[in-house]
C-alpha cells in the first residue's frame, strides 16, 4: 500500500526543465529534503538540494518551480552560478516572482 500524499512525486525521479534533465532524489534522513542533479552539460552532477521547513512531500510540479528557479540563477553557457553578490540574486528572484526590481536603500 502507498502511504504517500495524494499529488506527491516518487522519492526518485527524472524530468526534464526547459530542456535540461535533473535527477530529483528524496532524502529519507531529512524530512521534506530532496536532491536535484543535473544530468545534462554543460555541468553534469551540478546541482542544488531544497527542503521545506514543513517537511511535506512536493508535487512534481513543486519539483518544476524548484528546477525552474535554480535554472534562472544559471549561466547557461557554464551551468554553474556565477559569483553574484545577494543583492543581485534577491533581483533576479524578485524578476521573477514579481516583475519590475525593487529599490534598493
Amino acid at each position: 500500500m502507498d502511504d504517500r500524499a495524494p499529488g506527491s512525486s516518487p522519492d526518485a525521479l527524472e524530468i526534464t526543465v526547459d530542456g535540461v534533465r535533473f535527477e530529483v532524489t528524496h532524502d529519507p534522513e531529512q524530512p521534506g529534503a530532496y536532491h536535484y542533479s543535473r544530468l545534462t552539460p554543460p555541468a553534469e552532477d551540478y546541482g542544488f538540494t531544497s527542503r521545506g521547513s514543513d517537511h511535506a512531500e512536493r508535487s512534481t510540479e513543486q519539483h518544476v518551480d524548484s528546477i525552474r528557479n535554480f535554472l534562472s540563477l544559471v549561466d547557461p553557457e557554464t551551468g554553474y552560478i556565477e559569483d553574484y553578490s545577494r543583492w543581485e540574486l534577491f533581483v533576479r528572484w524578485w524578476r521573477r516572482r514579481r516583475g519590475p526590481s525593487p529599490r534598493r536603500r
